[in-house]
């Protein structure tokens, strides 16, 4: 059975009004944000490393992936704060490993992010 209402159990607001704007996301965010990514893609990474099955490997890609994705987004935002200025290198140590799966470019790209991981705690 449905009840008609009476208009008196409280109305929405319509787009512009109200009083509470949107929040935007903090710096504290995007900083625990990049540190999850990080901490995720250099998971990912580590069991990469250690010779898996092609399929798990292409799983493994993808979780790299989506977590640069994040982490380049998180230090965009950053960037507009003044941070990180440089960190656009672990992008391009990435792509660099996914080019050649060298010893040399993993010891890049993990020390690299190790490195903005400590700058993010440090900022």
């Amino acid at each position: 059975m449905f009840e008609v209402g009476t208009g008196d159990e409280g109305n929405m607001t319509k787009i512009g009004e109200g009083n509470a704007a949107p929040k935007e996301p903090t710096v504290d965010v995007y900083k625990k944000q990049l540190d999850a990514s990080s901490t995720k893609f250099l998971s990912a990474l580590e069991e990469y490393n250690q010779f898996q099955s092609p399929v798990r490997q292409e799983h493994l890609r993808d979780v790299m992936n989506q977590q640069m994705a994040v982490i380049k987004s998180s230090i965009s935002e950053l960037n507009k704060h003044g941070m990180h200025k440089d960190a656009m290198k672990v992008s391009k140590d990435y792509q660099d490993y996914l080019d050649e799966e060298t010893s040399s470019n993993y010891i890049c790209l993990h020390n690299d992010l190790e490195t903005l991981r400590d700058l993010n705690r440090q900022f």
